[in-house]
Formats: C-alpha cells, structure tokens, sequence
C-alpha cells in the first residue's frame, strides 16, 4: 500500500484519487478552498431556489474518459446522452436549422448532418465536410501550427461558414479566438467530435449541478476506500532531498512520510508553492487566461422546447433550458468581463428576447459568474510548456493545462488523471 497525497481538489484532483484509490493505496486531498470540484462545481443559490454551476459547462461524447469516470463513482444516472447528435442554431431573426444526425450509421450520420444544414449554402456544406474528412489521415504531428483563421482562409472558407460555423465552434471548444487560436489542437477537437465514431458528436445534458453530479458521487467513492479529503488546506511549499520531496508543508500542518505527491492545481496556484517554480524550466508556468462568463436568468413561462440552443452571430454562444431556468454562456468572454453585471444582464436579455423569442419580462431573476481564468488560451504560441510531468522521483504534475495537443476542459483534467494511474498503478 501506498501513502499518496494529491494537491487539489478539482475534477483533476478529485478523478487522481479515485484513480489512484485502487489496488488498496492510501489517497489524501488537500483542497484550498472550503468546497471541491475547482471551476467545475454547483452552489446552491437561495434566489434560485436551486443548485447552480460555478459556470455552465457544455460535455460531450468525445469526453471519453470524463463519462468512464462517472460510471466509476456511479455518477452514470445524473446525465444523459442524445441518441442522436441534435443541435438547434437560431438565427438573429428566430430562424431555427439543426445540425443533426438523421441516422446512427457512422460516418453517414456526419454526413447528412453536414448536407441538411439549411443555415449554410449547399456549396458551403459540400465544403465544410471535405474539410473535416481532409483531417482523417492527417498526421498533425508533421504539420507546422498555424491560426484556424488563417487555415480556414487558405481552404476557402467563407464570411458565413466563419461566422455561422467555425467561430462558434473554435471559442465554445478552445475558449479561444478564431484569429490566435491552435489549428494544431482545433484539429485535434474536430477529429474526436465527428472522426472517432459516432458517440462523439452527441451532447450530454446534465439533470443536477456538476457537485451532485460527480464531486459528492466520488468523495463517497474515496471515503469508502479510506480516502480522505481535507478542506481549506493548501499546498504552500515542498522540501527536497535529492530528486524526492520528503516533506510537504500545508497552511495547517506539515506532512511526512509518504510515496507520491500529485499536484493537481493551475499554473498561477503552483507558483506560489515554495520549492516548485526553481524545479521547474523558465516560463513553464507563464500562460495566458481567457475568460467565460455565465448568465443564469430565472424564467416563468418558458416557451423553449429545446435543451440547448447556439444563437448565431451573437456575442452569446450558447442558451441552456433548465425549464425555469436558462443559463448563458459567453465564451472569450474578455470584452464583457469589464462590464457591470446589471449591463451583462440587460444584454443577455436583449440577445435571448430577440433571438428566442422570450419577453424580458418572463425573467424573474438573474446571476452574473465571471470566470476570468476558466481555461488557458490555446494560441499557436502556447506550445508544449508542460505534459504530464514528473517533477521529481515521487512528485507528478496533472491538470486540464497539462495536455498540450487538446484544449483545456473537463476532460483533459480527467485524461491527465487517467494518464498517471497508468503510470502510478
């Protein structure tokens, strides 16, 4: 048995212990704030009269390893996955076309997605398509990073399929704009999507708050195997001897001996940790931040019938139905998140009343979250500063950042996780 303690509390953290909880080791979390799950956790808000995310997340069926880990901790029955891939895009004038998959037979079902697209040309279809089937055998490893901008315009892309399509889609995945952001990982997003069978490209709706989702699902699982979480605790320094750190000093207490440390927290937390930063190369820490902003708007008589709506050619990428509750979501968020919340919100009305429909006097209520440092940038100039990383004989560095050829999400946070029990276990 092994004494390994893990740094961090967030889908990262949280998916390590489990992880690492198997083959009778002993896991223990350090967790700075008085809740876990990091930027992907639910509150329960008193105006709402309902639990609320810290930010609206968007999964998918490509988040591969994120839906084992549910299963794992038994989180399986707090979502759900469309049968088929069906996504309503509205259009400013309330004009609705789904891309959807009319078929389960892969890679057909893409296909007639892509062709009964009404809010594109044919000619636009017929060149989207060929555009994602060019990635099948392409072989990113070899090809030089470009901006997606720039790798739409050398393939011809139009105004429309950029704004209609592309746009959308690069800042709702990369948190990232068109114009700076990674072809080389962009590429990589649309391959696990619409190129690795046909569950990728299906949304997975949620029915309850991320933190009854998965956190309290699997620090059950972690305290039936011992496991032990501690709240409002932080790493602040590591002592060396040798290649090993042999001492671990927290805000309350100072921890030795054990066999493995795990960090699991972002770059700007890990600067802070005396020991780590001089470990380290230059600049491995220096990333820069974008950020996304979630409106949660209280509704009485909700016209919506869908779960989930993309509002074209708006400053808003997505409206989440939670029936008397919609929620939000502006990605790249930067331009807004110098705006009061009172100035958010009557722009959020305004964007959904116009393209949805919904009188603004149906809203009863609304909450503004800024998360100005949701995900990393994934510019061409990101680079691989860090992959899963192994700073020491028995320390190991994890997190959504870590994984340098996808972008920074739920599922990479959970993929760095399942990438060192493979290693550890």
């Amino acid at each position: 048995m092994k004494r390994i303690l893990v740094a961090g509390g967030g889908i990262a953290g949280l998916s390590a212990a489990v992880f690492l909880s198997q083959k009778n080791n002993s896991v223990e979390i350090f967790e700075a704030s008085s809740m876990p799950g990091g930027r992907a956790r639910s509150f329960y808000d008193n105006h709402f009269g309902r639990e609320i995310d810290n930010g609206q997340h968007l999964l998918m069926g490509c988040y591969r390893e994120t839906l084992r880990f549910f299963q794992m901790i038994g989180a399986n029955e707090g979502y759900y996955k469309q049968e088929q891939m069906s996504i309503p895009f509205v259009s400013e004038r309330g004009y609705i076309q789904h891309l959807k998959s009319r078929t389960s037979l892969y890679p057909l079902n893409l296909l007639h997605a892509i062709l009964d697209f009404g809010q594109l040309t044919l000619t636009e279809r017929f060149r989207v398509g060929k555009l994602i089937a060019s990635l099948w055998f392409l072989d990113l490893s070899k090809k030089k990073d470009i901006p997606v901008l720039k790798w739409l315009r050398n393939n011809n892309s139009g105004e429309n399929e950029l704004e209609t399509l592309w746009k959308p889609l690069v800042v709702s995945t990369m948190n990232t704009p068109i114009e700076s952001a990674s072809f080389v990982i962009f590429a990589n997003v649309l391959k696990e999507i619409f190129l690795k069978g046909s569950e990728g490209s299906k949304p997975v709706i949620t029915r309850k708050g991320l933190s009854s989702l998965y956190v309290t699902s699997a620090i059950q699982y972690l305290k039936e195997r011992s496991g032990k979480i501690n709240f409002s605790e932080a790493v602040k320094g590591v002592v060396f001897q040798g290649d090993k750190i042999t001492l671990i000093k927290t805000t309350k207490r100072e921890l030795t001996p054990f066999d493995e440390v795990v960090f699991a927290i972002p770059p700007h937390a890990l600067k802070r940790i005396e020991g780590i930063p001089e470990r380290l190369p230059g600049g491995s820490l220096d990333f820069n931040y974008s950020t996304i902003i979630t409106v949660f708007l209280k509704i009485t008589n909700n016209p919506l019938k869908e779960e989930l709506y993309s509002l074209v050619k708006s400053g808003i990428h997505w409206v989440f139905n939670h029936g008397d509750m919609l929620s939000a979501v502006i990605s790249c968020a930067d331009d807004w998140a110098s705006l009061d919340s009172g100035k958010i919100i009557r722009r959020t009305k305004n964007e959904i009343s116009k393209y949805l429909g919904v009188k603004e006097e149906e809203f009863t209520n609304a909450k503004v979250i800024k998360e100005k440092r949701a995900t990393i940038l994934s510019g061409v100039e990101r680079g691989p500063k860090i992959s899963l990383l192994n700073i020491a004989e028995n320390a190991y560095i994890i997190g959504d950042w870590t994984i340098p050829n996808l972008p920074a999400t739920i599922e990479t946070g959970v993929l760095s996780a399942r990438r060192l029990s493979n290693i550890l276990l």
